[in-house]
């Protein structure tokens, strides 16, 4: 609201709920896959967006179930841009954008943030 009330045009890019992690990795899994003309390339600048790619690279699904795992954003002494925060917002800024895209990749609302 302070925002709008300062006269900017403010436009909303992802729900405020968060999407389950299987929900994610079928999206992703997809979005990556380069077979739908739907959906735009996905690539990374390595010279000007190299915090996302440690990101995303740095968090893997555990391999008992699917989710992220998010250790990295307990370790001490750990620079945050190498921990898995980023990776979440790239997460959510393409689930919202893309995910009508992506076919069955409908999200479930299974989580809510509060």
């Amino acid at each position: 609201m302070q925002l709008i009330r300062a006269g900017w045009i403010v436009t909303v890019c992802a729900e405020l709920h968060e999407i389950s992690h299987m929900d994610k990795f079928i999206f992703w899994h997809k979005f990556l896959s380069g077979e739908r003309d739907t959906i735009p390339a996905f690539k990374i600048n390595m010279n000007n967006a190299m915090e996302t790619f440690v990101s995303m690279d740095s968090a893997p699904i555990l391999p008992s179930e699917y989710k992220k795992d998010k250790s990295s954003e307990r370790r001490a002494g750990l620079p945050r841009w190498k921990a898995t925060d980023l990776s979440d917002a790239v997460d959510n800024l393409y689930y919202w954008k893309y995910y009508r895209s992506v076919d069955d990749a409908q999200p479930s609302h299974d989580m809510a943030i509060v």
